[in-house]
């Protein structure tokens, strides 16, 4: 299993530093569409995050975006980490992640 489904969201583990945990509505606005699949999902449209480090005026924004296609994630080139540009395969969900997803939803 890639990813979790829980309370109309997906949720998985981003495999880039720094990235963490994405979720992804597929229900509700904004709402992404989803093949159905735990094991090789596709998720559409891309999925794009931003988040700064430091305080002005040693401000560093960050961005990760990407695509999910068939249970890899394909990184664009606007990306600021070290998968910029790779196609990597998702990782397993663990014990540890779902504990997290459940201390998440309370």
């Amino acid at each position: 299993m890639k990813l979790v489904l829980r309370k109309n969201a997906l949720y998985f583990e981003c495999p880039a530093q720094h990235c963490g945990t994405v979720r992804v509505p597929i229900q509700g606005s904004p709402a992404w569409k989803w093949n159905g699949s735990l094991d090789k999902p596709t998720i559409t449209p891309s999925v794009k995050i931003t988040w700064n480090f430091g305080e002005p005026p040693n401000t560093t924004h960050n961005c990760c975006h990407f695509n999910v296609t068939e249970g890899f994630i394909q990184f664009h080139a606007d990306c600021t980490h070290e998968l910029k540009g790779q196609r990597v395969p998702m990782s397993d969900v663990t014990e540890r992640f779902l504990d997290f997803i459940k201390s998440d939803e309370a």
